[in-house]
């Protein structure tokens, strides 16, 4: 682990307000404090009461799950001055600072493999994959692999911050569904999209990604990236993985609590746990590995 980190900017960025903008308090303070001369920066509507006087912070309007894409393609390099950002959410941290790379540097993106992924064919032909699905392509000659790097903890160059706005990249949003009883006029109707099409981590590895590529912007291989972090653990890419070279971890399945010892909020009843591949075994690992009390 390389002694200073002061060409880093841990940031987390929420559009909610009041209370519920300092749940990533927490993973905030926790990761900066691991990297030794990074800088740590919140930007929310409200600055918590618990946020660090030493922490930056900067104000914005409230915005939702869409707005939260739009403003980390389009805005947040406008708060960076360092060359780059670890980005951290309630549901993402480090976990051990020990297992830096310094290769990770080499790369302007690098977040954990997600379920989700794209491949690219001899003649340029493009099928997007979800559930982990994409596995399947892993290791052979004919099809371009390129899995979605999970962007709630993410690194990420000032090259790569600046790039769609630069570029001037569009965002590809597919129509959602629409759920509710048309029936019921006090019936509270929903939009939802049948996998994240529409968020900021696909945006980049997906659908900007050869103009990204074009312009010089590297994403890095799989194997580096299963390294630097994990969130949904895949039955193919993970058989074989020791989790104890992870640099930190991301899953909405999770919320990091903080303390002495560190609390994990564990959003997931007992039964969603176990019923996703490997989870309950991921919280064994995080309690045994590192002291995390788990609440259930």
């Amino acid at each position: 682990m390389p002694a200073d980190f002061s060409n880093v900017t841990v940031v987390t960025v929420t559009g909610e307000a009041g209370a519920g903008g300092a749940a990533a308090v927490p993973s905030l303070v926790h990761s900066s404090a691991q990297l030794p001369g990074s800088r740590a920066l919140m930007i929310s509507p409200d600055r918590p009461q618990q946020l660090p006087g030493n922490n930056r912070h900067y104000r914005v309007k409230p915005f939702g799950y869409i707005g939260y894409s739009v403003f980390v393609l389009y805005c947040l390099a406008n708060f960076i001055d360092t060359d780059y950002a670890l980005i951290v959410q309630k549901d993402g941290w480090v976990l051990n600072a020990d297992n830096w790379r310094p290769e990770f540097f080499d790369y302007d993106y690098l977040g954990a493999p997600s379920v989700s992924g794209m491949t690219v064919d001899s003649q340029g032909a493009r099928t997007i994959y979800n559930g982990f699905t994409w596995q399947q392509f892993v290791g052979r000659s004919d099809v371009q692999l390129l899995p979605v790097y999970n962007g709630g903890l993410s690194l990420r160059s000032q090259r790569l911050l600046t790039a769609p706005r630069r570029l001037g990249l569009t965002m590809n949003i597919t129509p959602p569904h629409l759920f509710g009883d048309a029936g019921d006029p006090s019936a509270l109707f929903e939009m939802d999209w049948p996998w994240a099409h529409h968020t900021e981590d696909t945006q980049v590895c997906v659908y900007m990604r050869e103009a990204l590529e074009a312009d010089g912007i590297r994403f890095a291989p799989l194997d580096l990236a299963l390294d630097f972090s994990f969130e949904y653990i895949g039955d193919v890419i993970h058989a074989k993985h020791d989790f104890s070279r992870n640099f930190g971890t991301h899953c909405r399945l999770r919320h990091f609590l903080g303390g002495d010892p560190p609390r994990i909020d564990c959003v997931a009843n007992r039964k969603e746990i176990y019923g996703v591949h490997r989870q309950a075994e991921i919280n064994d690992f995080l309690r045994l590995r590192y002291g995390y009390v788990i609440e259930i």
